[in-house]
């Protein structure tokens, strides 16, 4: 089956006999073996010296079950992907905006 990062995962590794950082991006689709108890997903990294290829345990926390249509195309995510306008980039500049305005009426005597 395979997944979908919801978050960034960064883990440090020594497995391969050097210092290993084992890094998927937010949006990255991962594929791997679940573990016994359902916790992480083992998922397969390349060592940056050899051939060896090491399984890193990831959270089943920070993944998407990504899902599939009957033919095999792509559905994309299981999870709600709507945007909200009230984010924190959209707030900060409406009052930014509402200031400047009351300030340039301030500075042009418009109010007192």
């Amino acid at each position: 089956m395979k997944y979908i990062l919801s978050k960034t995962f960064v883990k440090n590794t020594s497995m391969c006999g050097v210092p290993f950082v084992a890094r998927k991006q937010k949006g990255d689709v991962v594929q791997g073996l679940l573990t016994g108890n359902g916790q992480n997903l083992i998922v397969n990294f390349d060592c940056p010296n050899s051939n060896q290829r090491i399984g890193v345990n990831i959270p089943t926390s920070i993944l998407i079950e990504k899902k599939s249509s009957v033919d095999g195309s792509d559905t994309g995510a299981s999870e709600n992907t709507k945007t909200s306008i009230f984010t924190t980039r959209n707030i900060v500049m409406g009052v930014v905006g509402i200031a400047l305005v009351y300030g340039l009426l301030k500075v042009t005597k418009v109010i007192k």
